[in-house]
Parts: C-alpha cells; sequence; structure tokens
C-alpha cells in the first residue's frame, strides 16, 4: 500500500492499514481507508502533535465529514474510525471512542411483476442483434 498519512499517527495508521487490508473484503477495505485517510487528514489539519484523541476531536470529525451524506454513510465511517480508535487505545494511546451511530438500511427493492418480466423479456427477445 502505496497510502501516506500525515497525521502524528501516520506510522500507527500504516500498521493498522496494513492489518485491515488482510481481513476485510476489497470493497469493506476501500470504505476503511477512505474513512481512515479523511480522519487522518483532519487531525493533521488541527495540527495535532501529542498521540491523543479526545471527544471534541471525534465529535468535530463527524460533523465535518457527516455534512451532505446520508446517516447510513455516516454510521458507517464512524464505525470504521471506532475500530481504528480501539486499536489505538490498545497501543496505549489516550484515545475516546464514539458510540456507533443507529442507522437503518432505506433500501427498498423492486420486485416485478410477472406481467413486468413477461413485457421485459418479450422486448429483449424482438431486439435485433
Amino acid at each position: 500500500m502505496a497510502d501516506t498519512y500525515k497525521s502524528c499517527f501516520r506510522d500507527d495508521i500504516s500498521v493498522y492499514m496494513e492489518v485491515r487490508f488482510h481481513e476485510l473484503s476489497k470493497d469493506a477495505f476501500r470504505h476503511c481507508r477512505h474513512a481512515v485517510m479523511s480522519f487522518d487528514e483532519y487531525i493533521h489539519g488541527l495540527g495535532l502533535d501529542e498521540k491523543r484523541i479526545t471527544f471534541e476531536t471525534v465529535e468535530g470529525w463527524i460533523r465535518k465529514t457527516g455534512t451532505g451524506i446520508t446517516t447510513n454513510t455516516s454510521a458507517q465511517h464512524v464505525h470504521y474510525i471506532r475500530h481504528f480508535l480501539l486499536y489505538l487505545s490498545g497501543c496505549g494511546y489516550s484515545c475516546a471512542i464514539p458510540r456507533n451511530i443507529r442507522s437503518r438500511d432505506t433500501y427498498v427493492p423492486h420486485l416485478f411483476s410477472d406481467d413486468e418480466l413477461a413485457r421485459i423479456f418479450l422486448t429483449v427477445d424482438s431486439i435485433d442483434n
């Protein structure tokens, strides 16, 4: 992985992401990486040089990244950062651990009726190759 992290946790993030790369599916890793990189950029932008994460820091990041996205997406970001902060805490750093955000899956599948399926197949069969 060739990611360059900027915050005072850059070395810890590199180790953490290497482990997560082997634990997560490709898609889950991509989401985790996005959240962790966003958090890294945020704490770097704050100029933190002490390896300590306060509730204020976490809350500020959640407010900043949660703007303009769905609750489900925000909950996913918080989930990944929560796991990262638990990792840092296990390494001996003082870290405020956010609670998970409750979310609901809002996806509603469309179930095609027999008539709709018949019309789809008739249309496809009538297409000239």
